[in-house]
């Protein structure tokens, strides 16, 4: 039977090791990837910007007086 989750269409292919580059390539990806997330968390809970309308959004940056 063999195994069912083996790819395949690869039968009699030699693997190819993959080069540097695209692993560097991979890995700056993930970066830039990870910053533009943590970016975006510290807009959306720091500062409270979000995609919304105006008068939505400005709910968050309005100040209640102190009692």
């Amino acid at each position: 039977m063999g195994n069912p989750c083996r790819n395949r269409s690869g039968r009699g292919r030699r693997a190819v090791p993959v080069l540097g580059g695209r692993i560097v390539l991979s890995a700056v990806c993930l970066a830039v990837l990870a910053v533009s997330g943590h970016l975006g968390g510290k807009l959306a809970f720091r500062y409270g910007v979000r995609v919304a309308a105006e008068d939505t959004q400005a709910e968050g940056f309005t100040t209640t007086p102190p009692r």
